[in-house]
């Protein structure tokens, strides 16, 4: 299999914004996990710390995997991205149930639940189903 775009514009605009944002929440979850040194409190267990920070490394690199993917129209790639947009949310989620911490801002559940809407979009939905591989 050959992916040899990053891009691809000749889409439609709901999976042109799913490729960016997919970009986009790469290199925001990988500053965070960079800058900040994890994703849970202060007070979590080292086991819980390392288990979602593993998650959230493998999210980074589905994420960017699953852009390509869509650039080079393959369902895969689809099928990965849609995935990977849900797990921070959910993450996010279990976090704020263990923990009692809300571990996101605003700003990041925007791009996320964008992201959300974007592969869900009929547009986007119909699009893949007639033309990815």
């Amino acid at each position: 299999m050959q992916l040899d775009r990053w891009y691809n514009a000749g889409q439609p605009q709901t999976l042109q914004l799913a490729q960016i944002l997919l970009y986009t929440n790469a290199v925001f979850e990988l500053l965070q996990l960079v800058l900040s040194g994890g994703f849970l409190p202060v007070g979590a267990g080292s086991l819980s710390v390392l288990i979602i920070t593993f998650l959230w490394v493998v999210v980074f690199v589905g994420q960017v995997l699953g852009a390509v993917g869509i650039a080079n129209s393959r369902k895969v790639g689809y099928r990965l991205g849609l995935v990977v947009a849900f797990i921070p949310v959910a993450l996010q989620l279990y976090v704020f149930v263990r923990y009692r911490v809300v571990a996101v801002n605003l700003f990041n559940l925007l791009f996320e639940v964008a992201l959300i809407a974007a592969l869900v979009h009929p547009q986007s939905r119909d699009y893949q189903r007639i033309w990815f591989k």
